[in-house]
């Protein structure tokens, strides 16, 4: 149960009308929540890094905190949604890691990795007809780049499964 205390706190924040109206119109101006903070590229990037560090340290449920808190300031940067589908998928939260993914694939369309994650999130729901329209397209866009060769290979096993 909350403190009176607490409650009194929120309702302060809610009467200061005049602040949240100045927020609201530096956002519209602005366009994203990370201009309207006054947050630069360069401190978003240091931000994804952290990020990234968690998910790479297995510290999922942080680094999904922080990737969310990432798309929050700023919902343009593909990178900042697999980051958090990665980071759902491994919590195996699939509907929440293929939400994210799909949203990469919008970012950027050619781009093999969140077709690949997709469908592995689409298999994990038995949705095995979803996961191979994903696998497709991710074969598709891999097409004869060498460096995505491990890509596409990873991506044939499992169309398998789609049978």
């Amino acid at each position: 149960m909350e403190k009176v205390e607490d409650y009194l706190l929120k309702i302060d924040c809610f009467q200061s009308k005049e602040l949240l109206s100045d927020f609201f119109q530096l956002l519209l101006q602005k366009g994203k929540i990370q201009d309207a903070l006054g947050i630069n590229d360069q401190q978003l990037e240091e931000y994804y890094t952290l990020s990234w560090k968690l998910l790479e340290e297995k510290r999922y449920e942080e680094s999904s905190d922080a990737f969310f808190f990432l798309l929050n300031l700023n919902p343009y940067y593909q990178k900042f949604w697999l980051g958090f589908g990665i980071a759902e998928q491994a919590k195996e939260n699939y509907v929440d890691a293929a939400f994210a993914y799909l949203m990469a694939q919008i970012m950027k369309k050619d781009d093999p990795v969140p077709y690949l994650n997709s469908a592995k999130c689409f298999l994990a729901l038995e949705e095995k007809g979803v996961a191979a329209e994903n696998i497709e397209q991710a074969i598709k866009y891999c097409g004869e780049n060498s460096d995505l060769e491990a890509i596409k290979s990873e991506a044939k096993i499992i169309q398998k499964a789609c049978l």
